[in-house]
């Protein structure tokens, strides 16, 4: 059955590619305006952005990188043709598709005690200097909310407004940092343990598109190639 529905999947895609394709031969689109959010923009989007260009070489893709919340407010005023980022599944002026389901990971400094950890639980996390993302991320408040029960603060070291830096300071040893699996697997074979957290944090990475706008076929095809993507982490 899951060979069948990867079969299936793919021949839609090819089919949404095809008719991208056509709809780009009849001037309807010449340019894909995505905004997306550090992690994938970073770490996933390039590598479909290679497959949907060399799938179609006559739409021209600009890419913005934003936070969270900027992406729904500038998708919302039609800035973007859409935006792909881990925000809550409703908000205003926005219509908001769903994408895999992925699960956040611990990394932690190769050497460091909880290296040796099958998975890590919130009291490992106790008195460990923390890495975060934004405090006005989504991510941020379920990671905070999932370390609620430890009886004190989190030592909170440093934070960015995008998980790109986080990666590169666990290396250096600076602390540990709960992160999306995307950004994490970028940095595993650079001196990184990477762990499941448990309970699980959920990352849902999704699409954010303008209300009650048509959707090019050129965008549909681009998210299913993320979607692809995603199944393969």
């Amino acid at each position: 059955i899951s060979l069948y529905r990867e079969v299936q999947r793919s021949f839609h895609g090819l089919d949404r590619i095809a008719r991208a394709a056509s709809e780009l031969g009849r001037n309807r689109s010449g340019l894909l305006n995505v905004a997306a959010s550090g992690g994938p923009a970073f770490y996933c989007l390039p590598e479909v952005i290679k497959q949907f260009s060399d799938r179609l070489p006559g739409v021209r893709l600009s890419l913005t990188v934003l936070q969270s919340s900027d992406i729904l407010d500038s998708v919302a005023r039609q800035q973007y043709d859409f935006g792909i980022a881990d925000v809550p599944s409703e908000a205003p002026g926005v219509d908001i598709e769903a994408l895999p389901p992925l699960d956040s990971v611990c990394t932690i400094p190769v050497g460091h005690v909880l290296a040796s950890k099958r998975k890590i639980w919130p009291e490992d996390l106790r008195r460990e200097p923390m890495l975060m993302v934004s405090h006005a991320s989504h991510q941020h408040q379920r990671i905070v909310q999932a370390l609620s029960t430890l009886e004190q603060p989190l030592d909170i070291v440093f934070e960015a407004s995008n998980s790109g830096p986080l990666g590169a300071l666990v290396i250096d040893g600076m602390g540990n940092a709960i992160l999306d699996p995307i950004s994490a697997s970028a940095h595993e074979s650079k001196s990184v343990v990477i762990r499941p957290y448990e309970p699980a944090i959920r990352y849902d990475l999704r699409v954010i598109h303008p209300a009650k706008q048509p959707r090019s076929d050129g965008a549909k095809a681009f998210v299913e190639l993320v979607a692809d993507k995603l199944h393969q982490i």
